[in-house]
Parts: structure tokens; sequence; C-alpha cells
């Protein structure tokens, strides 16, 4: 997908990451969209937050999530439901902080 802001900023054990991907396409229906933590960090543990996202021309939010001992950032829409299998008609925009080993 576009990739417009994919950026973090780490402070002492807090890694902030900023992310909007739009116009993205998924090659099936999906249960999660997923996106790497930046820098090769793993979470020290498990953190949520809510995004903005779009599926299929349907603007709501998802939740954004870091396991313990992570390397992801999950994202699951809210209210749970598969993401759609489209072109160029997902997107995620979101911040998210996680506590770094």
């Amino acid at each position: 997908g576009d990739v417009t802001t994919y950026a973090y900023y780490l402070r002492g054990r807090a890694l902030t990451v900023s992310y909007s991907l739009v116009t993205t396409t998924t090659g099936t229906t999906a249960t999660n969209l997923i996106i790497a933590i930046p820098g090769g960090f793993t979470s020290a543990k498990a953190m949520q937050t809510t995004v903005v996202s779009k599926d299929n021309a349907t603007y709501g939010a998802a939740r954004a999530s870091v396991a313990a001992a992570g390397t992801t950032i999950i994202h699951t829409r809210m209210p749970a439901a598969d993401w759609t299998d489209v072109v160029d008609d997902q997107d995620l925009h979101g911040e998210i902080v996680i506590e770094v080993q």
C-alpha cells in the first residue's frame, strides 16, 4: 500500500510509533492487519490503543495491539470482523506508545 508515514521516536524505553497507510490492498480476507514494530525493537509488555481505519469505503475504528515480547502491531476491526479483500481501499492511521525491552 501507500505508506505516507511510518516513523518512530525512542525516549528511554518508550517507543512512539506513528503511521499512516492510505489506499492499501489485501490479497485475501484477513482477520488482522499487521505492521512490524520499527527499528528491530521488541515490546516489554502488552499495549493497545484505538486507531482510525477505513475498510472498503467504510470509515471506523480499529484496535492496535502489541503482545508482550511482540515484534508486530496487530490491527483488529471494531466491532470485530474480518478486513475485506479489496484493492486500494483500506487505510490505517494511528500512533501507539510501546514500552520496549
